[in-house]
């Protein structure tokens, strides 16, 4: 599934706001690397490339929660979950 080259910041932003997606649908304990992957329209190896483990996706998620994500998904939440892709 080739596709294009983004800058790391960006491609981590991509991927923890497709884990938060699939962490609404399926809670934090149904979150699968390959369901991130799907939802990001990205491989399973490049999200594994990103974050070595499926722990260390929850746990960066989680960060980014605490952090600037709150603000994005708490405007998603708002949205009754239709919020921007």
């Amino acid at each position: 599934m080739p596709g294009q080259k983004a800058p790391e910041v960006a491609r981590r932003e991509q991927i923890l706001n497709a884990a938060f997606r699939v962490a609404l649908r399926e809670r934090l304990a149904g979150v699968r690397i390959r369901d991130v992957a799907r939802e990001a329209d990205l491989s399973s190896g490049l999200v594994l490339f990103h974050f070595k483990t499926k722990d260390a996706l929850i746990a960066a998620l989680l960060e980014w929660l605490q952090g600037d994500g709150l603000g994005i998904a708490g405007e998603w939440v708002d949205l009754g979950g239709r919020g921007r892709r």
